[in-house]
């Protein structure tokens, strides 16, 4: 008989003492196990954790390898392609709203998912549970023999899909969207087969667009706080895609130009396409340059004076790349000292 009595999981006397549903054996057995049984247990086997360490576990593996249990179990999901971006106003709506016309591809259930916001605290408790097992029973690691702390994390990024309506359908690619990156980094690991688009616009058409929105959103930004905000998230995003190198050659990072994007629609997205492995649209029915506009802070409103995320016709003068056009020699020199060098690190060259 196999005694093997993995810890996290409560037995019971009529039980059989196997997890391995294929074991032949169904008689419990706790032979070499009264060294677990805790000082004062009259009346064994209590309903209790049973702690067993990794080399007692295969020590004590039945001859059908019932110890394979450990081995995470494979679910599959469509690989997610999620659109993020440094800060609101970068274009999210408009990249989304595009690729959502594509046959291969579905949106969520959420328009915003905010999955990597806050990232990092999953983290914390990955590492926090590992440090408790790898602390145990002597110092001897108890956690899954097969299964590390991103393997966790991947567990958790497949619940917090599901939960958003990303398996619902298995023959298409979920499609979901952030206005911030929020911890890219953890997002990265939690979706290790997921394709992330990075859509980067001038911050100064960024910064006027949140000032021409402030009054209807309740939102009092001054111009050197939108500049602030933009410097800080690109740093990090920078430093994100410096370290994840790998991620980039392999299409799983693909950044889009704002700019470009507005200007060749379907130029940019079937580039897009090719690389994160999807076919490209068809050369009739890509989105071009009278694609409804969405969500933009200079287009409709609702009756409450909220922007509009409904499609809207796009005006004949539509032009949301020079949004800054009217802007005094004063305010870019309060934008170009707080990030005039990253601005132009990112190809958007400053205006004395």
């Amino acid at each position: 008989m196999c005694p093997t009595m993995p810890y996290g999981l409560p037995w019971f006397a009529s039980l059989p003492h196997c997890i391995n549903p294929a074991c032949e054996s169904n008689t419990p057995s706790w032979t070499g196990m009264s060294e677990r049984i805790p000082v004062g247990a009259a009346n064994w086997p209590p309903l209790r954790l049973l702690p067993v360490r990794k080399s007692d576990m295969a020590a004590r593996a039945c001859s059908m390898n019932c110890a394979t249990w450990w081995t995470m179990p494979e679910t599959t999901l469509p690989a997610p392609v999620i659109i993020v971006a440094p800060m609101g106003r970068s274009g999210t709506n408009y990249l989304k709203s595009m690729l959502e016309t594509h046959s291969d591809l579905y949106p969520v259930d959420v328009r915003e998912d905010y999955l990597n916001v806050g990232a990092e605290n999953l983290n914390d408790y990955v590492n926090a549970v590992f440090k408790m097992w790898d602390g145990m029973d002597g110092g001897n690691y108890i956690g899954p023999e097969t299964v590390g702390r991103d393997d966790m994390l991947q567990a958790l990024g497949k619940g917090l899909l599901s939960f958003i309506g990303g398996d619902k359908h298995p023959n298409l690619r979920p499609l979901t969207k952030s206005p911030v990156a929020g911890d890219w980094d953890v997002g990265l690991r939690m979706f290790p087969n997921a394709n992330y688009l990075l859509i980067v616009r001038d911050p100064r058409s960024i910064a006027e667009s949140f000032l021409n929105v402030r009054s209807a959103w309740s939102m009092n930004f001054t111009l050197e706080q939108l500049a602030a905000s933009w410097a800080q998230r690109m740093r990090a995003i920078s430093k994100t895609i410096a370290d994840n190198q790998d991620a980039v050659r392999e299409g799983r990072i693909v950044t889009v130009r704002y700019e470009k994007l507005v200007a060749d629609p379907a130029g940019v997205l079937n580039n897009v396409l090719e690389r994160i492995g999807l076919p490209p649209f068809p050369e009739e029915g890509a989105p071009d340059e009278d694609f409804p506009v969405i969500g933009s802070s200079f287009g409709a409103r609702t009756e409450a004076g909220r922007v509009d995320f409904t499609p809207q016709p796009k005006p004949k003068d539509f032009d949301p790349t020079k949004r800054w056009a009217d802007w005094t020699p004063a305010q870019h020199h309060k934008f170009n000292r707080i990030c005039g060098a990253l601005m132009k690190k990112w190809g958007y060259e400053p205006i004395d």
